[in-house]
Order: structure tokens, then sequence, then C-alpha cells
């Protein structure tokens, strides 16, 4: 979403007609020290923010990325891993964004760039469907 304000983001309702939260921003790749600056970032502007990660990219195994904990973060999201399941990994971020009303797809990591991209007009499909 290319060019879109801050302010632009925030006409959005609160909470979805089903009662489930929404939120203006995921980022994803939450265990990047990036990932966290940009959620503290987006909430100064107003925004919400739900940060997720892929389970297999914690290290260790039980310790969760410190965006999870962060005043920025409205939303923690584990999502399965994009690794070993890929397909499952893009459900779930498109699952998200669909019951969530989520506006922007942030994916910080490259891995997660190039896993996403070739799904973007399922993205695109969603946005539109609002």
């Amino acid at each position: 979403m290319t060019g879109t304000a801050p302010q632009e983001l925030l006409r959005t309702e609160t909470a979805t007609p089903a009662g489930r939260d929404t939120y203006h921003v995921l980022i994803l790749d939450a265990s990047h020290k990036h990932s966290l600056t940009s959620a503290r970032s987006l909430a100064r502007a107003g925004l919400r923010v739900a940060l997720g990660e892929s389970a297999g990219q914690f290290y260790p195994a039980q310790h969760t990325p410190p965006s999870f904990h962060s005043r920025a973060c409205s939303r923690a999201l584990v999502l399965p891993d994009y690794m070993t399941e890929p397909e499952a990994y893009v459900d779930a971020v498109l699952a998200f964004v669909r019951e969530h009303r989520v506006r922007v797809v942030l994916p910080v990591g490259d891995a997660n760039i190039t896993l996403l991209a070739p799904h973007r007009e399922k993205f695109a499909e969603l946005r539109e469907m609002r």
C-alpha cells in the first residue's frame, strides 16, 4: 500500500461486526529488531498493530520475540513454521488478514517477502472485499 498515510488507515472501525478486533497493520517477522521499531512507530501514529512470527523462528524454541511484549503490540500471532509448512503459513496469514480486516501486511524478512509475493493477488482480493 504505497502512499497510504496513517490518517487514512485510521478510518477503519475498531471491531468487526462479529466483534473481532481489527488491526491496521500486521507486521511479520516479529523476531527482527526492525519489526519492533516499526511497531513502535506505527503505534505512536495511532495505529493498531499485530505482530506475527513463524513458530520455527523462535530461538530458543520456548522464547517469544521481545516485540510480542511491547506496548506497541496489540496482538501477538504465532504462525506455522514457514520453512516446513509454507502453505499453512500463507493460509494462516491470509485467514488472519481476512478475519481481522488488516489493512497492511508488512513482511520484514527476505524469506517472508519471497514466500508471500506469489500470493499478492489473494491479498488484493481481500482488500477489495472490504
